[in-house]
């Protein structure tokens, strides 16, 4: 049975995004069938945003992290789909936004590399802080209207570009530590 990421808010609570034949890109599974049923593969869901930023070093599981933003970015009431891939398994780990890319600024204590800039807003409320389970990924869906920057909410608006980025625990060859993924720029409609 494949492991499943943690369940997309507001999803029909038997279906569940996974990776189900770990070639990188989401299939939704019923997971209230004995044997889970697939029911897309290679889901057709478009992708927003672009790729600003790629992390500096390969993670544990040998590959560095991927984030894919999926959903129409429309301003008004959209739902966005953070999904990082490519994950250590079992690791916990947070989707962090921001209004500005920088340049990849090494975290102190970490392999990551910080790519975002501006107000940094993170994703840590009940049930935000995530596992990546033995899949090495996880999900987390983000309402257009509640962006976050430091500790504030912003709507999104026509022409708004925000950043998001995942941020999770690692392991080198020091012990503990943690890493990002890719960053991802989104413009809204």
């Amino acid at each position: 049975r494949p492991a499943a990421t943690t369940p997309i808010p507001g999803a029909t609570p038997s279906i569940e995004p996974v990776d189900l034949d770990l070639d990188g890109d989401v299939d939704l599974v019923d997971s209230t069938q004995p044997e889970e049923t697939l029911l897309r593969e290679n889901l057709a869901v478009p992708r927003a945003g672009v790729v600003t930023c790629v992390p500096s070093f390969p993670n544990s599981a040998g590959v560095r992290g991927r984030l894919d933003v999926l959903g129409a970015p429309r301003a008004s009431g959209s739902e966005l789909v953070l999904h990082a891939t490519g994950l250590p398994g079992s690791v916990f780990g947070i989707f962090i936004g921001a209004p500005m890319v920088q340049d990849g600024a090494l975290l102190p204590n970490s392999l990551g590399t910080l790519c975002l800039g501006g107000a940094l807003g993170r994703y840590q409320g009940p049930g935000e802080v995530l596992s990546s389970g033995p899949a090495g990924t996880f999900s987390l869906g983000v309402a257009s209207t509640d962006l976050r920057s430091g500790a504030t909410l912003v709507p999104a608006f026509a022409g708004l570009e925000w950043s998001f980025q995942a941020w999770y625990r690692d392991l080198d060859a020091s012990g503990p530590t943690s890493n990002t993924t890719e960053a991802v720029t989104v413009t809204f409609l």
